[in-house]
Parts: structure tokens; sequence; C-alpha cells
């Protein structure tokens, strides 16, 4: 074994390598990216809307043009759909009305006119305070 004082003089050139160790354990790192990665590769957008057909058209715009097409045929169906359902609504409170019993109105002349009476004297009489 040599000393580098003794490597060093003014012909010889010393090559020093120095590797400083890094503290923490080793690895682990890979096993934490592939556990993420299939967490990453579920979450990727399937949306290909931007995308165009063989024709040239942008996939969205034929979707859009086939929801209206859906639409307009399907069309006639709701209208009759919505008329059942008014009648239907309709039907139920006929039917709910005819159900309630009637109201009864009391129509005795001779009960009103003592309540009125009675009322006038009431009225009309002096109070306790007054006395």
């Amino acid at each position: 074994t040599h000393t580098v004082a003794e490597l060093c003089d003014e012909t010889n050139f010393v090559d020093v390598h120095v590797t400083p160790r890094m503290l923490g354990g080793k690895g682990g790192f890979g096993a934490q990216l592939r556990s993420a990665g299939g967490r990453m590769r579920s979450n990727r957008n399937h949306n290909t809307d931007a995308c165009r057909d063989l024709s040239g058209r942008r996939i969205s715009t034929l979707k859009e043009a086939q929801k209206v097409a859906d639409y307009l045929e399907s069309s006639e169906e709701r209208e009759k759909k919505l008329k059942q359902e008014q009648l239907d609504k309709v039907e139920a409170m006929e039917k709910k009305l005819e159900q309630q019993p009637q109201k009864r109105r009391l129509e005795d002349d001779q009960f009103f006119e003592k309540n009125k009476d009675m009322n006038c004297l009431l009225y009309t009489s002096p109070s306790p305070r007054d006395s």
C-alpha cells in the first residue's frame, strides 16, 4: 500500500472516485409505483367524442345527431303519455270529489235571529266598569 503523498509527485496523477452513501432503506419506491400504477391506469379518460370517424365527422356530432333523431322519433309517444297522465289525474280528482261527503249548511232562521239579538244586547249593555 502506498500513501497519497507517495503517489502524488509531479509526474503521477491520482484519480479518486468518491461515492457518498445515501441514508435510508434500500428501495421500496418501485413497489409504490407498481401499486399506484393500477390506480392511475383505471382513471384514464375513455372519452373519444373529440375523435373523428373514417368519413371525417366528429364522433360527438354523430352522437348528438342520433340523440336528436331518437328524441324526434319518440315525441309522439311522449305526447300520448303526457295526455294519458293528465286524463288520469283529472279522473282521480273527480273520483276524490265524489267520495268526499257534502258539507251541510245550517239554515235555521230562528237561531240566526236570536244570535243577532244577543249580539246587539251584548254590545249595548253597560259594562261593569262603567258603574
